[in-house]
């Protein structure tokens, strides 16, 4: 996945694959809305270019 990642923003952005970072961090699902919901996908609406359909 890390791969694949990596080389779609490569791709999308014309950049060097030095430059590209991925972090992952699992999330109980307890805990989805308070620390990745809320913040991250309603706080931040205008940043998103994909929306989830939940």
């Amino acid at each position: 996945m890390v791969e694949e990642l990596t080389a779609a923003v490569q791709k999308a952005f014309g950049c060097d694959e030095g430059v590209v970072s991925i972090a992952l961090e699992p999330v109980a699902e307890a805990d989805w809305n308070e620390r990745v919901y809320a913040p991250e996908i309603e706080g931040r609406k205008d940043l998103l270019r994909k929306t989830p359909n939940y």
